[in-house]
């Protein structure tokens, strides 16, 4: 996965076309989101200028989506998953992780790319707001996709251990919240 990052790297410099190949996939991203959602997409535009997308209604995981969620790194684990359920390793596991590794690489790279620039949809959550969601998003979709690319886990297994995990982070984060409410003597709760 190493080299396939390398080479991702040096494309990236070298070829203009990636450009044109994450502004698609940053509003592919957006639109599948919305879908996941239950929104619908009225429109989607994509230039080398950059994109746009229409969508019915959008909420802060869309809006943030492309910054946290590799699309190509995700299709190419969907496409090498259906052709090896179809064919016996019609993508050997040396190709499902080096492919993985140079899509996951490119949305590293081109992520961190336009972040240095004005973003509207990073402007209109909040930095902070933003910067925690993307820095989690991230680290979720790698502790996911990483194990599935090299052939360490089951995308089923894993995704139920990663429901489980979330659940008692977040029942670890009330029960703290709660206790420093307590030390600090403010009322829990809307009453008075």
């Amino acid at each position: 996965m190493a080299v396939a990052a390398l080479i991702a790297l040096i494309g990236s410099r070298l070829f203009p076309p990636f450009w044109t190949a994450y502004v698609a996939g940053h509003e592919l991203t957006h639109a599948l989101w919305a879908l996941l959602f239950g929104k619908r997409v009225k429109a989607i535009k994509v230039r080398k200028s950059g994109g746009h997308v229409v969508l019915s209604g959008t909420n802060s995981l869309i809006t943030l989506a492309p910054y946290f969620f590799p699309f190509y790194a995700v299709i190419w684990l969907g496409f090498a998953t259906v052709a090896n359920r179809w064919r016996t390793s019609v993508v050997p596991s040396w190709l499902l992780a080096s492919g993985f590794g140079a899509a996951y690489a490119m949305h590293v790279l081109m992520t961190a790319k336009v972040l240095r620039f004005r973003q509207p949809d990073i402007e209109s959550e909040g930095y902070l707001f933003s910067a925690v969601v993307v820095a989690l998003g991230n680290l979720a979709m790698a502790l996911l996709l990483i194990p599935i690319a090299v052939g360490t886990g089951d995308f089923v297994e894993i995704a139920t251990m990663a429901w489980d995990r979330a659940g008692q982070c977040i029942d670890w984060a009330v029960v703290f919240a709660g206790r420093l409410a307590e030390l600090a003597g403010a009322p829990l709760g809307h009453g008075k």
